[in-house]
């Protein structure tokens, strides 16, 4: 993938039953494999949240996008749209997302 000059940050909080070494190894793995099949995404890094600060999160995306103006597409491209409402949202607590531009 292509170097972004936007990113997006999303913050992932899972739910008690998913909040686990491996649920957030298993939504680690199927973001990378599903985040760069999505049309306008050129990076995807996903980290996860030091153990102390797992009370309030649980992974860290980083979407790399050309432009700003990619981000809506890709928010609503079916790709997109399926991972979060078939696999993100039955093991989700709480997510928040943010967007930023070159500095």
């Amino acid at each position: 993938m292509s170097s972004a000059r936007y990113e997006r940050l999303v913050l992932i909080k899972l739910d008690s039953g998913a909040a686990t070494d491996a649920g957030r190894k298993a939504v680690a793995e199927e973001t990378r494999r599903v985040f760069p099949t999505i049309p306008g995404v050129r990076s995807i890094t996903v980290m996860e949240v030091g153990e102390g600060d797992q009370a309030s999160w649980d992974l860290c995306l980083k979407v790399g996008f050309d432009s700003l103006d990619d981000v809506p597409a890709y928010r609503v491209h079916p790709i997109h749209v399926e991972y979060v409402e078939q696999f993100l949202k039955p093991q989700l607590d709480c997510l928040k997302a943010w967007n930023f531009g070159p500095v």
